[in-house]
């Protein structure tokens, strides 16, 4: 069992800076919201990479661990209660390297994990997916690849109770690396696999499937577009049959980290943009409408270099982002972004302390506020924690 330190800041000292506030989102009251920020893991390093509320009003956490497990790193799950009280903890993996990027839970109330493996599997390593159920114990697991390297960065159950999940080949496909798209069934037996890409790198960060039932996956490209990376939005028919494909961005590097079909039935995708040359990263924020026509597109950002890793639509239509930011307290902070429909700002906040602080992941939660998941280096009992952060619905850990 790994040992698990839990440290609760203390909301009165803990840094949270308003970079600019507007108003109270209408509609919205942080009233009876619980907030809270506790950190996990043990005396080594210790990453989330995802989180989503689950059932039982509690929270679901995946990512990484060095201070335990059987290899160099493994798989790290934290199940805890809705204030943050972890219930169990469990790690996955080999003798070697395991990375979770995603969770979600399934429709037995357990949850699937995807990410990459080199302690097992065909090459030097793997797309890894794991089944486990409501105690974390694992039901069954799965590699996919080839000879050369892969990994997996996002699963969802499908409407057919299979699962859908999207990364990158070094294998298969075009190019050097190409978007790696797997649809399985329920027990993780492979349907069909699709290569996306063209002659140089092209990889897959995000995928759902849409209201159609195809699929709209979200990366970057360096093989199409404009500059040295792009944008890639990849949409697919039920059988990943590519039925259209649009790059964003400019000249310089431009890449997407998550997306989400919007109520509308378009898109909206964050990542970072670089908007001139030898300048520094921006939130990139990209709404689109249902064929991935360009909206309207906004970049958020200080002095200092910023990113956007997640992003979800909001009761009021309007959009909440997480990343990271320099132009904060430390050397990177969460930041988190809210904006209107139209994309501009009603507030940002940023958390953390003097060193390293990145966020991973936002989501809604049902008391109108917000979960947010990554590292911090400035608290906890390790060089490198798991981080979460529960907050109202204006992004404040104090009501």
């Amino acid at each position: 069992m790994l040992l698990i330190l839990i440290v609760a800041v203390s909301l009165h000292s803990f840094l949270v800076r308003a970079i600019s506030i507007r108003s109270r989102v209408s509609g919205e009251s942080s009233s009876a919201q619980s907030t809270w920020a506790k950190t996990y893991g043990g005396a080594g390093q210790d990453e989330g990479w995802y989180v989503q509320q689950t059932s039982d009003g509690g929270y679901i956490a995946v990512g990484e661990t060095w201070s335990s497990g059987a290899g160099w790193n493994d798989v790290f799950a934290v199940k805890v209660d809705a204030q943050g009280n972890v219930q169990w903890t469990k790690t996955y993996g080999g003798p070697d390297s395991d990375f979770g990027y995603f969770i979600q839970q399934t429709s037995d109330k357990g949850y699937i994990i995807v990410g990459g493996t080199m302690s097992s599997g065909a090459g030097s390593s793997d797309v890894y997916l794991i089944k486990i159920d409501t105690k974390g114990d694992t039901q069954w697991s799965r590699t996919y690849g080839g000879p050369n390297a892969e990994v997996g960065y996002s699963v969802q159950q499908t409407t057919d109770g299979g699962y859908v999940i999207v990364g990158e080949t070094n294998s298969f496909g075009a190019g050097k690396k190409d978007i790696y798209l797997i649809k399985t069934d329920s027990k993780g037996k492979v349907q069909w696999t699709r290569t996306y890409g063209g002659p140089k790198d092209d990889s897959g960060k995000f995928v759902r499937q849409t209201s159609d039932g195809g699929y709209i996956i979200a990366g970057y490209t360096e093989s199409f577009g404009n500059g040295d990376m792009d944008v890639y939005l990849v949409k697919t028919d039920e059988k990943g049959q590519l039925q259209w494909a649009r790059t964003y961005g400019g000249r310089n590097l431009d890449v997407a980290s998550s997306l989400e079909q919007t109520k509308d039935l378009g898109y909206v995708v964050v990542g970072g943009t670089i908007l001139s040359e030898g300048g520094s990263y921006d939130v990139y924020l990209i709404k689109t409408d249902a064929n991935g026509q360009v909206q309207w597109s906004k970049t958020y950002g200080g002095s200092g270099a910023d990113w956007g890793n997640s992003v979800k639509q909001t009761s009021d239509e309007g959009y909440v982002i997480a990343g990271w930011t320099t132009s904060g307290h430390g050397g990177m902070d969460f930041y988190l972004v809210k904006t209107d429909a139209k994309g501009e700002i009603q507030w940002a906040k940023t958390y953390g302390g003097p060193k390293d602080d990145s966020a991973r992941c936002v989501q809604r939660t049902s008391d109108g506020g917000y979960v947010i998941v990554g590292y911090t280096e400035s608290l906890g009992a390790g060089k490198r924690d798991l981080y979460m952060i529960k907050a109202d619905s204006n992004g404040d850990l104090e009501n």
